[in-house]
């Protein structure tokens, strides 16, 4: 197993770097693996090198407040993933709600990631609300914004709501 076998790799760097250099080796390597076993791995994410083994990683509180910081001033398409999932690993989802609310406009993304966290806990209600708040703030000329108000119409699909059905249909 290809992600398995990039991910214990990725849980060596983390483990065999100083806390210091950790974020930007972490980084690096990530990259890099990328680059050369992308054709057979797909993107490894934090939560895959964290499962990787059954201990935890050492220091990692710490290190999450470094790589989200480490993130920030990355300026690659890929690291919005990667800092939406430690924001969402930090801090759950009053965590990402901040983060959307804070960068919509940088990490409209963002939204997705807390509808999804609503949607595991089956809170339609919220779920339309975060929906529509997030058509509201991300601007208009995002292709995300039409991710966000399929989720209106999914919702309207289920609940066989034809008003919610149309409102995520017309955004």
């Amino acid at each position: 197993d290809m992600d398995e076998q990039v991910a214990l790799f990725l849980r060596s760097v983390y483990m065999n770097s100083t806390s210091e250099e950790r974020p930007a080796s972490l980084y690096e390597s990530m990259n890099e693996s990328m680059n050369e076993y992308g054709y057979l791995a797909r993107r490894i994410k934090l939560k895959n090198i964290m499962d990787a083994l059954d201990t935890p990683l050492p220091d990692f509180d710490a290190f999450l407040a470094d790589w989200i910081e480490f993130l920030k001033n990355q300026s690659q398409m890929h690291v919005s993933e990667l800092l939406r999932e430690a924001v969402f690993i930090k801090g759950g989802i009053p965590a990402i709600s901040e983060f959307a609310r804070q960068y919509p406009d940088k990490y409209p993304k963002a939204y997705l990631d807390w509808i999804a966290a609503l949607e595991m806990e089956d809170d339609k209600d919220s779920v339309i609300q975060v929906a529509r708040e997030g058509l509201s703030r991300i601007p208009r000329d995002y292709a995300v914004r039409a991710e966000v108000a399929e989720t209106i119409s999914r919702i309207g699909e289920k609940l066989n709501d034809n008003k919610l059905k149309l409102e995520g249909y017309r955004e």
